[in-house]
C-alpha cells in the first residue's frame, strides 16, 4: 500500500477536535488509561449527560462508565485490532466515580483536580470525502484515588489501581460528516455484525466484525478489525456486484466466505474478539447485502476514546 494511502487512513481513523456551536449541550467526562495484562491497554471513560436532563440515585448524580480493553498491531501490509467495551450504570460527578462491574471487577476513585486547559478549535479539513468527527472540550488533569480493578473474560487481560493520571472534561457531542466511496459488503446475524469495505479514495480493503451481548447488568460490544491493501484481494466482487469473495490472510479472522445475489452467505468465516475465540459470521441465520456508493458517516455508538491503536469507528 501506498505510504500516503496509510496517511489518509488515519486521517479517517483519528476523530478530530474542532468548533461547534456555543449553545451545544456539553458533558462530563472523566478518563483515564493503562496497562492491562498479556499486551492489552485499558481505558476508563466515565460520562453523563450535561444539564439539565440528570437522575439522581442516592444524591449521586447517575451516568456510565465504560472500560474498553483493547491492542494491534500494523506491519508493512496490513494492521489489524481488536477491543471489548464493558459499559455499566454509575455513580459520577466531578469529585467521584463508583461503579460495579459484576464479574468484570469494581470502580471506587475519587478525583483529585490539578490544572486546567481548554482544547483550541481547528479548521474542519475542507475534503467532504473524508469522513470526520467533530468534538470541542475543555478539561482538567488530576489523580484519581483509592481503587480500580478490572479483569476480562477468563483473565485474557487485567488491570488494577490505587492511583492514574486522567483528566476530567467538559465535551460537546460528537458529530460527525463526510462519507466514503467505495464497495460494502453487510452480514448480520442478531448482534453479530460483519462488513467488507474496499474504499475507493485510499485503495484499502477494511475487514471488520462486531457483536454486542450482556452479562447481568454488563453490556458488553465487542469489535474487531483488519486493514490491508485493496490489491491484497481479501475482499473481491464481481463488477455487476452479484457475487464477492471474502478471504482474511491473517488475524483476526480465519476461514473464508462467498456471498451470491441476492443474499446468499455461506462459508467458514470466523472472528476473535478480545474474550472471545472463534466468533461464527456466516451460517443459516445469516443475511447478506452488497453495495456500492458513497457510505455515509456515523458517529461511535460508544465512547470514542479507545487504548492506543485502536479506533473506535
Amino acid at each position: 500500500m501506498r505510504r500516503g494511502a496509510w496517511i489518509g487512513l488515519g486521517v479517517v481513523a483519528i476523530a478530530l477536535l474542532t468548533a461547534v456551536p456555543a449553545s451545544a449541550r456539553k458533558h462530563l467526562v472523566a478518563s483515564f488509561h493503562l496497562k492491562g495484562s498479556h499486551g492489552y491497554g485499558i481505558s476508563v471513560v466515565a460520562h453523563r449527560a450535561g444539564l439539565p436532563f440528570l437522575k439522581r440515585a442516592g444524591g449521586h448524580r447517575v451516568g456510565k462508565v465504560t472500560v474498553i480493553a483493547g491492542k494491534g498491531s500494523a506491519s508493512r501490509s496490513s494492521a489489524e485490532a481488536g477491543s471489548a467495551y464493558y459499559t455499566v450504570p454509575a455513580r459520577f460527578n466531578k469529585h467521584r466515580i463508583r461503579a460495579d462491574l459484576g464479574p468484570f471487577g469494581e470502580i471506587r476513585l475519587r478525583v483529585d483536580k490539578r490544572s486546567a486547559a481548554l482544547l483550541p478549535p481547528s479548521r474542519a479539513p475542507q475534503k467532504r470525502r473524508v469522513v470526520t468527527c467533530f468534538q470541542s472540550s475543555s478539561f482538567v488533569t488530576g489523580d484519581f484515588r483509592r481503587g480500580f480493578r478490572f479483569h476480562g473474560e477468563h483473565r485474557y487481560t487485567s488491570a488494577r489501581t490505587h492511583r492514574v493520571h486522567g483528566q476530567l472534561e467538559r465535551a460537546s457531542k460528537l458529530r460527525c460528516r463526510g462519507h466514503d466511496h467505495g464497495v460494502e459488503l453487510k452480514a448480520r446475524s442478531g448482534s453479530t455484525r460483519f462488513v467488507g469495505l474496499q474504499d475507493n479514495d485510499y485503495g484499502a480493503t477494511i475487514l471488520s466484525a462486531s457483536r454486542r451481548e450482556r452479562s447481568g447488568r454488563v453490556e458488553i460490544v465487542r469489535r474487531a478489525y483488519r486493514l490491508t491493501s485493496a490489491d491484497a484481494g481479501e475482499f473481491t466482487f464481481d463488477e455487476g456486484l452479484t457475487s464477492a469473495h471474502v478471504l482474511p490472510a491473517g488475524e483476526p479472522f480465519t476461514g473464508f466466505a462467498d456471498f451470491a445475489s441476492p443474499s446468499s452467505w455461506m462459508g467458514s468465516l470466523s472472528v476473535s474478539f478480545p474474550g472471545e475465540s472463534n466468533v461464527p459470521l456466516t451460517g443459516p441465520g445469516f443475511e447478506a447485502t452488497l453495495r456500492s456508493g458513497k457510505l455515509p458517516a456515523r458517529a461511535p455508538s460508544t465512547p470514542e476514546r479507545t487504548p492506543s491503536g485502536v479506533s473506535a469507528r
